[in-house]
This record gives C-alpha cells, structure tokens and sequence, in this order.
C-alpha cells in the first residue's frame, strides 16, 4: 500500500529574545509547529487520538504559553488580534492544518474526550496535553476538509506549541491514503526539540522501566499487577464446521482486551448488560467498549453513502452523518466490560484461543480456552437433534452383530443395549443454530 505517515518534521518558528515590542514576556520560550510528515500530496491526515494502549502526549519540563486570546485548536486563532496583541501570535494549540478561522472548503477542528479527562482543558490551563485514559480521546476534521490534505509539501499542520524548554511529542495519527476512505493508516510518531531525546517508560518500580529513557512516554507497566481474570463459563455448540462460543469472564477490575488468535468484528457480539436505555451501537472493532478506537473506525467513513444496511448509519437514512455521529457521542465513553463480562464469539474453528484483558494501569492477563469438535452422539440421521427418527433407526437395527451396524453409536461392533441407552440418555437434544 502505498502512501502513509512517514514521520514528524518540526519547524522552528520563533526564539524569543524579549527585543520585539510586545514579546517582551516571552523572552526564553521557542515557537514550533509540528507536522504530520506524508509520502503522497493527496494522503489526508483526518485525526490525532491517543488512550491507554497508545498514549498521545505534549509535554514540556518547563512552561507552556497559552494566549488568552487564542484557544484550544488552530480555528480559534484570530490574526486581526495579533497587531494589538502581538502574543497571541504564538499561542499553543492543537489542529489540523488549520492556523486561523476555517475557510472555504476546510473544516473545523473538532475534539473529543471522556469524562474522566478533559484533556483540551487540562492543556489550556497551562498542563501537559495528555490522552491515556481507558475511553481515549481527540482531535480531527472531517474528512472532506481540504485542510486535512498533505498537499505539494506532503505534510500537515499537527500542533503549534510554545514553551520555555524541550518540548516532547507523541501522536496516534489517522491517515487516508491518497484520501480514500477505505485505506486507512494508523501510525505513531514521537518528536522532541530536545536532540537526541529517547521515549519510553521512566518509572523504576514498573516492569517495562527503560533506564535509558529520556522522555516518559506514559505506558508503564507495575511491576506487580492486581489484574485477575477467570473464565468461569464457557458454552458451544457446533451444528455446522463452526462454533458458537460464549463465555463469561469474572475480574477484579474493569478491563478491555485485544487477541491475536480472536477478530473481534460483526461475527462477534456480545450480550446487552450494560445498564442503557439507548441501543448498544457503535462498538465497530467489538471489544465492548465506545471508545477513540471506534471512533477511528467511523469517522474516514463520514459522508459516505451506502446502499445496504451499514453500521457507521445508525439512523438508515442511507449515509454517514451528523445524525450518526450524534448516535455515536451518545455513547461514547460506555462499556459493557464491566465485571463479569459476557461475551458470545461466533464463527470460530476447533482450536486454542486466548484473550488479552487489560486494565487501565497497563496490566494484562491472558485467557485461554479451547473450542473443540462437538459431536452429537446419537444424531444417526445428522439432522442435529437426537429425536424419535434416530430411536427408530435403532431399534431397525437392533442386534447387528455383523458390521457395519448402522445403529451402533457406542463403538462396540453391535447394535444392542448399550446404543439404546445412549439414544434414551440424550434423546431431546438438540444443537443450537
């Protein structure tokens, strides 16, 4: 596939030396602007996310500036304030390819976050900008917003930031290649203006602490993890060459979960005991959560029409719009991960699966369990039940001594009582479709 986010490219816009009149407070502070570096002129760069799997952070050892004329997103930025307010020139801010008021044919900077972390606030009160928690967060155009496009310097426009020593990045970009909407790259990027700078985690008491990290890159570990999971209910059925699986996973805590043996798609769902009067939709990657994940999924899907049914058109109107994004922010941030967890799996294949649970904190605690062949014993005429069809098939051919007996479902050469028995034993059942 090609085309794709290559890299972040930083640009040095001003080291303030306090001589230009009206920049005299920001003597010692820098100006950068972060790009999204692209390989095509026509890839689109359509959001910046992060959560607790892939954190998105700012961060700085020193001050940031935030001009309390500007805002969050590079939309909010005014140029007719910068001659009277020559400052707020270099606020710090957010956006995608944006650096004033949206024009013809842009969009508007959006954003998104939790409850739990109103991140866009944290940042403008002057804290680190960042993204880790469970529900995840962040900041996007639509992507119809020419604003979003790489054009011929194949790059966009991520963030403006000033700050009065080393700035470090971290960013989960959201890209479309060539600008279609079903090639869709996730990439992460790090960048620091401090030369030489190494991420990782920073924390000696956890279990991923990197001793040669510089900057934190906020996906430590503890060295000791309270995560506890347990499968303590697994029911399947085979009535075909696939399986329907479910099972009930029993924690000690909250708790999302990723597999490499399992795709968690629309041939997975899961059962409706999140406490919601509104229907359980938008969970597109299936993991039981509404999360920035989901959200990944839907918004390259934004504008488009669709002539059958399609999850990202929750209302049928036959498109993907501000209807369904509605829907979607609804409810975002809700899980049906609580404990226990009910999850049904279909479509699988005798064999070994495992599932990844992890908390918040990073922990991870691995599941396994094992879907294997289902016979139906008894079920002679193969019609997935054990009824009076295969009762009567065996009293035909009760007492074959010579094989092959027909009714001898027991194995032992005969058909006799002890194939009787077995009819008797299971007779009503029947596998579940």
């Amino acid at each position: 596939m090609n085309g794709q986010v290559t890299g972040i490219v930083i640009d040095t816009i001003l080291v303030h030396d306090g001589l230009t009149e009206g920049l005299e407070d920001l003597e010692g502070y820098t100006t950068y602007r972060f790009y999204a570096e692209c390989e095509n002129s026509d890839d689109k760069v359509i959001a910046a996310f992060g959560d607790n799997e892939s954190p998105l952070f700012i961060s700085t050892e020193g001050d940031f500036y935030n001009s309390p004329f500007g805002g969050l997103v590079g939309a909010d930025q005014n140029p007719a304030l910068f001659a009277f307010f020559p400052a707020a020139a270099y606020d710090s801010y957010v956006t995608i390819g944006l650096t004033e008021a949206v024009g013809a044919g842009e969009g508007y900077i959006q954003t998104i976050e939790s409850a739990i972390n109103p991140w866009g606030g944290n940042f403008e009160s002057g804290q680190d900008l960042l993204i880790d928690d469970i529900t995840g967060g962040a900041w996007f155009v639509f992507p119809q917003g020419s604003n979003s496009t790489a054009y011929d310097e194949n790059r966009v426009l991520l963030a403006q930031i000033t700050a009065n020593n080393s700035i470090h990045l971290q960013v989960n970009t959201v890209c479309l290649i060539h600008g279609e909407y079903d090639q869709v790259q996730i990439e992460t990027l790090q960048a620091s203006t401090e030369l030489g700078a190494s991420f990782g985690c920073t924390d000696p008491g956890s279990s991923n602490y990197d001793a040669q990290a510089i900057v934190n890159s906020h996906d430590c570990i503890p060295e000791e993890c309270s995560l506890e999971t347990e499968i303590t209910n697994l029911v399947q059925s085979n009535c075909d060459s696939e399986f329907h699986v479910e099972l009930t996973i029993s924690s000690n805590s909250q708790f999302d979960y990723t597999s490499d043996s399992l795709i968690f798609s629309d041939a997975s769902n899961f059962e409706p005991f999140y406490p919601t009067t509104l229907e359980w939709t938008s969970d597109f990657d299936g993991d039981g959560d509404i999360d920035v994940r989901d959200f990944n999924i839907f918004i390259p899907n934004w504008g488009q029409s669709f002539d059958e049914v399609s999850p990202y058109d929750s209302n049928g109107d036959g498109e993907a719009s501000a209807y369904d994004l509605l829907d979607f922010l609804l409810l975002y941030g809700q899980s049906q991960n609580i404990v226990p967890a009910n999850i049904i799996l279909e479509g699988l294949l005798s064999g070994t699966y495992s599932l990844d649970a992890i908390d918040e904190s990073g922990c991870i605690a691995t599941l396994s369990f094992r879907v294997d062949e289902y016979l139906l014993e008894g079920d002679i005429n193969g019609d997935n039940a054990i009824s009076v069809i295969d009762l009567l098939e065996i009293l035909s051919d009760f007492g074959c001594v010579t094989q092959p007996c027909s009714g001898d479902i027991s194995g032992d050469g005969v058909t006799g009582t002890n194939d009787l028995l077995l009819i008797l034993s299971a007779f009503g059942t029947e596998c579940l479709q």
